[in-house]
C-alpha cells in the first residue's frame, strides 16, 4: 500500500504492535480523519503463494503459522468498533453521528 507522509503524521504514524498492519493504518486513518481518508487500489503485478517448504511436514508447519497470523488480523475488528463507538461518543448531535457514521461505513 501507498499513504503520504502528511497523512501518516496527522494521524500519529504507525503502530509498531499490531501484525496487520496495513488494515490497521487504513483504520487508524480512517478513524482519525472521521472517514474522509479513502483507500484506493494498487494493481501491481505480484502473486502471493501459501508457504511452501522442503517437507510435507514443515509445509503444513509454515501454513499453521500463517494461519495463526491471519487469525490475530480479528484484532483489527475490535478495534475499528471500538474506534468509531469512542468517536460516535465525542461528536455532539444526532445528524453529526449519523454523518460520522455513515463516513465510516465503507470500513
Amino acid at each position: 500500500y501507498s499513504l503520504s507522509l502528511a497523512l501518516a503524521s496527522a494521524v500519529g504514524g504507525w503502530d509498531p504492535d499490531h501484525l496487520a498492519e496495513d488494515w490497521h493504518m487504513y483504520a487508524k486513518c480512517a478513524l482519525k480523519t472521521s472517514g474522509r481518508a479513502r483507500c484506493q487500489p494498487i494493481f501491481l503485478p505480484l502473486m502471493n503463494y501459501t508457504p511452501e517448504e522442503d517437507t510435507y511436514w514443515g509445509t503444513c508447519f509454515s501454513r499453521w503459522e500463517q494461519a495463526k497470523r491471519h487469525a490475530l488480523g480479528v484484532t483489527e475488528v475490535v478495534y475499528a468498533i471500538s474506534g468509531i463507538f469512542l468517536g460516535m461518543l465525542e461528536v455532539r448531535g444526532a445528524l453529526r453521528r449519523f454523518i460520522y457514521f455513515l463516513r465510516l461505513s465503507p470500513m
